[in-house]
């Protein structure tokens, strides 16, 4: 056996096998034998060979050594004898073995070994000892492994992630895949344009292949959309075709494009196959020299349909659901490099090079990419330019809207699934075993796939197990939905484990055949009889393919038969559902909402709402007996510089600094909260734990941890819209002018481009904050986490705030988000505390339908003195009727006191009850039933989102002066679709002639009122229809989903059922409710598995 190396170059090789537990696997070479733990690997090492153990430069790494050798003089190639193997069987990188070393081919990129004791003796029994050989980089050389002719070389198989990760450690060119974040889009299913278009690829077929209804002719119906069948496209890749090429070689000799096939393998030579058997595989031979002008995109994406690529990936994304935008670009910039002579290419100083092969690619497989650019060359940047060339390209992608790119590093896959069958096993095979050495640093990508295909349910398989992408590169209207059903939610996620290197498809085939090299010798998996051909598909999963762990698969004489009985699995349904609201009367709200949703979904599991002293004193005042527990949780105001009462918001009212102190306090709940859930783990070690916290309890994520029973749900209490804005701006703060005179900023341009409020649109404090504050602090924190929770829990829906969710979806797109809204109080449970109830409501009874303004600004929000003194005195001058909630003004110390007559105009009181024009109320009042009255004709408020939602559940227009945080983004939202009139924001001087002005607007004879009240109307019916009854509305359909998702993150670890069956027939199948199907037949392939539910990376369900 040979290397060839560098001088001094070196081979990780690694014994990770159980045995390494329980005794040190040295390596060591003594005689010219390379020894692994005790037992021969390499005979007959020359002297000049090398060994160096690695425990140095890595902990624990036993076994783990660097195999290299010396060169007597330098020279840009060397091919060293290292020794010679020794009865041992591997596994290829290609599903591959031969009668000897020589059956090694050159350019292998790892080998892995198995050795044992001589058959039938006791130390051959379960004493397999296995060696991973690695070549890695060394400066300016890469190693590769090459056969011999001495010994012959089998099957064997193991993983590999030991001598990875310690390669990665010692040479730092790499991470490994686990120290890497797995992106989101592979937990859904996608769409490429490859093979739909191919170069031809354009803004109108992309638009066709996404669009929701398919308007290609249906021949008895069976033409349909992806969204039509049921596997809305999530993610998009836009392939070649998108870029700025120039072609230099049109003219080339057209003998030479006739001559030039592209082989998928060689086997076609060596079986000598005539090029007429594969029409579809003729290429252009000199294509693979066409070159990158323009890091833009090309004339077809700057037309008619779309004014550039920006225009068209924000059309996809708002018109068609996807959540991301991939484009394929070559490593090179294009498959033949960048034009050199350019002027848009010349700043990275590009230069024209012709490569050689190498001796092992030219034996191997004849290229004809790579002959293509021996004889045409390749444009290539400056190594010191590379990083900006990246950059410059990423960037405009980024700009326009785009999520990633896909760029061939390193082949998993041809381009092409094969159309003859006998290949179907070789081609899977294929990319299964480049996985084995491309899974422990990416994704592999298993690239095209077509439903329609001849072997599409093996194909499907083979993705579904892979622990990667899954994308069809269908024809527009051209899908088996037979076979996609099987693969895709009817939201768009997919199955995928969580862990993609435990689920790399190996290939095992009883009785032993000697599996030749891929080129079609004699014993290759092409050439196999019939009857031996293991069939895989995803009806059946009798296969020969399968996950490296835990599952084995073992061949059974018997034929496989159709399944005879089936088994059902029953999950025990013991949930709990831990409530935990922010400390304020607005948040804690909404969450007695939530607790009714939860109870409606899941009328038997336990719900506990977790609170200060003072919120929990409330709760239990105020929810029903035995329905939902109350936990307090132990909290001192006093040690955080707040008064007697001063753990709800409540009682700090007009102070934004208490309120922040608050804030931050909360995370002193940590400990407390910490046991709570503990325990109740303790107690009931079966049960699964919802988690289910504010927006301003997003800490709550680390008590949750990795724990495989509990789940974490963030809750925002807000709108989606309203939360967008709030956070994306608290989190970009100090904020960026979008202009000159400063009155204007800009919203988060990574997440929101384009986007900007005006200076009146922020609170005083977000306005004054440069990132270093406390408020500041805490807020990116909660952001923080919320991209680490299971879901996005959001109180609106999906009719009302359709642009809101986009915009949460796109910032947290690795989080599901659920609109479980509106979340509103079926009756006022505090009507007691409301002074002159009925006093209230039979003034009420005296006014015309449509007639009064009711004037409120929250539990916790007022005005000032002066704002106070306008409003009054405007109202007045309007002579419309009214009812006012009267407050204390902001900047009191006392703002729970009795009322002063300052805070009005004088004899304002007096003269509105004389003349019955309105209505004053100190305090609070019953607004639910205010706003359900009939003669209510609008609302003028703070734009608080409880009392957003409450006003139009009763189709009540409003008039919006927002005060603080989400307010000022819910009135903006509210402006634009029609239902409200801002008539000041926050602190700003408000005349009463204004006052006047706006309250005509909205309640007098114009055509404003009527156009307000008509959308109004209809926001009335999305929220209640969203609310439902008899559980039919959106909000419980949603809660639904939710909980029969996030359950199948739970029993996450092996023995979720406590126990092992033997299966041989299993089904992928949908985890509908509690149910687990699985199939059973008596006789056929077995698979022994612990029957568990892996788990699943969020999003995909």
């Amino acid at each position: 056996m040979s290397v060839e190396a560098a001088s001094q170059h070196h081979l990780g090789t690694a014994t990770p096998t159980a045995q390494q537990q329980q005794q040190q696997m040295t390596a060591r070479l003594e005689g010219g034998s390379l020894l692994v733990g005790g037992r021969e690997l390499l005979a007959g090492a020359p002297p000049n060979v090398t060994l160096r153990p690695a425990e140095a430069e890595a902990e624990a790494a036993p076994g783990a050594a660097f195999l290299g050798a010396r060169a007597a003089a330098p020279s840009s190639r060397h091919v060293f004898s290292v020794g010679t193997l020794a009865r041992f069987k591997i596994w290829w990188m290609v599903p591959a073995t031969g009668a000897g070393a020589a059956a090694v081919p050159a350019e292998t990129q790892m080998l892995l070994l198995e050795f044992r004791d001589e058959a039938g003796s006791a130390a051959a029994e379960g004493s397999a000892v296995y060696a991973l050989m690695l070549p890695v980089l060394d400066g300016n050389f890469r190693a590769s492994l090459q056969g011999s002719p001495e010994n012959e070389l089998q099957s064997g198989s193991l993983a590999t992630s030991f001598t990875f990760r310690l390669v990665s450690k010692i040479k730092g060119t790499f991470r490994h895949i686990d120290d890497k974040e797995i992106p989101a889009n592979l937990d859904w299913f996608g769409w490429c344009t490859w093979d739909a278009f191919y170069k031809a690829v354009n803004p109108t077929g992309i638009e066709e292949g996404l669009q929701r209804y398919c308007s290609l002719p249906k021949i008895h119906f069976l033409v349909y959309s992806l969204h039509e069948g049921g596997a809305p496209p999530r993610f998009l890749i836009i392939d070649d075709g998108w870029q700025e090429t120039v072609d230099e070689f049109k003219e080339v000799d057209e003998t030479l494009r006739e001559q030039t096939v592209l082989v998928f393998h060689s086997w076609v030579t060596h079986s000598k196959c005539a090029p007429a058997l594969f029409p579809d595989l003729r290429c252009n031979y000199a294509r693979f020299a066409q070159r990158l002008t323009d890091l833009k995109e090309n004339h077809k994406f700057r037309g008619e349909t779309c004014k550039n690529l920006g225009d068209l990936v924000k059309k996809i994304k708002e018109k068609h659901g996807v959540k991301y935008v991939y484009m394929w670009h070559a490593l090179l910039g294009y498959w033949g490099g960048v034009q050199a002579t350019t002027d848009l290419m010349k700043k990275y100083n590009p230069k024209l090079v012709y490569p050689v092969q190498s001796p092992g690619n030219v034996a191997n497989l004849r290229d004809i990419a790579m002959d293509s650019l021996e004889k045409f060359g390749v444009g290539i940047v400056d190594p010191d330019k590379i990083y900006e060339f990246y950059n410059d390209q990423h960037s405009y992608l980024s700009t326009a809207g785009v999520d990633g790119v896909k760029s061939a590093v390193a082949r998993a896959s041809e381009d092409f699934m094969p159309r003859e069958l006998a290949l179907q096993t070789l081609h899977v095979a294929s990319v299964a075993f480049n996985s084995l050495l491309l899974g422990e640093i990416f994704i592999p990508d298993w690239d095209m796939f077509h439903s329609k295909h001849e072997s599409a349910e093996f194909h499907g398989a083979a993705r579904a197990l892979s622990g990667g992408g899954i994308y069809v590169s269908d024809k527009p209207g051209v899908h088996d939905f037979n076979v996609l059903k099987k693969l895709v939610l009817p939201d768009g996620s997919i199955l995928r484990a969580s862990i993609p290197i435990s689920s790399v498809i190996t290939l095992r085939v009883y009785p032993q055949l000697l599996i030749s090299p891929l080129f079609g010798l004699p014993g290759s998996l092409s050439r196999l009889q019939k009857h031996q051909n293991l069939e895989v598909s995803l009806s059946t999963m009798a296969c020969e393919i399968y996950t490296i762990s835990p599952v084995k698969v073992h061949q059974s004489p018997c034929p496989v038969e159709k399944p005879t009985t089936k088994r059902f699995i029953m999950v025990a349904n013991d949930e709990h559902v831990i409530l935990f609201p922010f400390m304020a009367q607005g948040h804690v709200a909404p969450f007695r909402c939530l607790a009714e949703l939860v109870r409606r979904t899941r009328p038997d599991v336990r719900i506990t709402m977790v609170a200060t002293p003072s919120v929990a004193e409330s709760l239990r005042a105020s929810l029903a007996a035995g329905d939902v527990d109350v936990h307090e949780l132990p909290f001192d105001p006093a040690e955080h510089g707040l008064p007697t009462g001063g753990d709800t918001s409540a009682n700090l009212i007009g102070s934004q600094q208490r309120i922040t102190t608050l804030l931050i306090a909360s995370e002193s709940l940590r400990q407390a909260f910490r046991r709570f859930v503990s325990d109740l783990r303790a107690a009931n070690p079966g049960a699964d734990l919802h988690i289910m916290a504010d927006m301003f309890m997003g800490w709550t994520v680390d008590v949750a941890g990795d724990d495989a029973r509990v789940s974490h749900s963030i809750v925002l209490t807000c709108g989606a819209y309203g939360a967008a804005l709030y956070f994306s701006l608290w989190n970009s703060v100090p904020l960026l002018p979008a202009n000159d005179d400063g009155d204007t900023f800009v919203v988060a341009p990574h997440e929101f481009p384009g986007m900007s409020v005006q200076r009146s649109q922020l609170a005083d404090q977000l306005a004054t904050a440069d990132g270093k504050d406390a408020r500041s602090i805490f807020i990116r924190k909660q952001v923080a986490s919320f991209a680490r929770a299971d879901a996005l829990l959001v109180n609106t829906t999906e009719d009302l705030e359709p642009k809101g969710l986009s915009m949460l979806r796109q910032w947290f797109n690795t989080v599901p988000t659920y609109p479980v809204g509106p979340l509103l109080l079926r009756t006022t449970a505090t009507v007691s505390e409301a002074r002159d109830r009925t006093t209230i409501l039979a003034w009420l009874d005296k006014q015309l339908p449509g007639s009064v303004l009711y004037v409120s600004f929250g539990s916790q929000c007022t005005i000032n003195t002066s704002q106070m003194v306008a409003l009054a005195s405007g109202l007045a001058q309007s002579a419309h009727k009214f009812v006012g909630v009267v407050r204390p003004p902001s900047g009191l110390d006392d703002v729970n006191g009795h009322f002063r007559p300052e805070w009005l105009p004088e004899g304002f009181d007096e003269k509105v009850a004389a003349t019955g024009q309105g209505l004053l109320v100190r305090g609070w009042a019953p607004q639910l039933e205010i706003l359900a009255h009939p003669a209510t004709g609008a609302f003028l408020t703070h734009c608080g989102w409880n009392s957003v939602q409450e006003s139009l559940a009763n189709g009540v227009p409003l008039i919006g002066w927002p005060l603080s945080a989400d307010q000022f983004y819910n009135a903006k939202m509210l402006v634009e679709v029609g239902v409200c009139v801002e008539v000041a924001r926050g602190s700003d001087a408000v005349g009463r002639d204004k006052i006047t002005e706006v309250v005509d607007t909205v309640l007098g004879e114009t055509s404003e009122r009527a156009v307000m009240r008509s959308k109004a109307a209809k926001m009335k019916k999305v929220i209640r229809a969203a609310g439902g009854t008899d559980g039919d509305g959106s909000s419980v359909k949603v809660m639904e989903r939710f909980f029969a998702v996030v359950s199948r993150h739970h029993g996450k670890g092996p023995g979720r059922f406590g126990a092992y069956y033997s299966v041989t027939r299993l089904e992928l199948c949908r985890v509908d409710g509690q149910q687990v199907e699985f199939s059973h037949a008596e006789d056929g392939l077995t698979f022994d598995l612990p029957l568990f539910i892996p788990r699943w990376r969020p999003g995909a369900h």
